[in-house]
């Protein structure tokens, strides 16, 4: 074999590996593209599935709200009620506080103004007793002094019946 039938026989070896590397690299990319394609149907079927799985979730989270929000309205319609009731209570309350403060006032003002007449009354039965007082000691003196002189009549009545006889 001289140079140049081995120049053709390398050429004619370098295409043939040339051609067998298009072969498979031309098997490659279609095996390549089938694989793409079926990685791209099975994640169009994996957006398709979230897709369908993100809008169950969100009606079901709607759905969720509008049970917060209708549980939300009953409860603040009764803390509502239940806290006019309690106002109601506050206020008949403070209604009758006021009341009985007012009875208790006037009540209050009976009994000074009854106290004071009582306190006068005092002063002036003090002043009267004082005058018993003095008057009964009079009267005491007066009782004894009658007293003697009774006693003095009668020894005078009995020494003269005395003599009499």
């Amino acid at each position: 074999m001289n140079t140049d039938e081995h120049i053709r026989a390398l050429v004619a070896s370098m295409q043939e590996m040339r051609d067998q590397i298009r072969n498979r690299d031309e098997s490659w990319r279609e095996e390549m593209r089938i694989k793409d394609e079926a990685w791209r149907a099975k994640m169009e079927e994996l957006r398709e599935e979230m897709r369908i799985k993100d809008e169950a979730w969100r009606a079901k989270m709607d759905e969720r709200r509008e049970e917060i929000r209708i549980k939300d309205e009953a409860w603040r319609a009764q803390w509502q009620a239940s806290m006019q009731e309690l106002r109601e209570h506050m206020r008949v309350n403070h209604d009758s506080l006021h009341a009985n403060l007012g009875e208790l006032f006037e009540s209050m003002q009976q009994h000074d103004a009854q106290i004071a007449a009582n306190s006068s009354q005092i002063a002036t039965n003090s002043g009267q007793i004082a005058q018993l007082i003095t008057a009964a000691r009079q009267d005491a003196e007066a009782i004894r002094a009658l007293a003697r002189i009774a006693e003095a009549h009668e020894r005078r009545i009995t020494g003269l019946e005395g003599e009499e006889e």
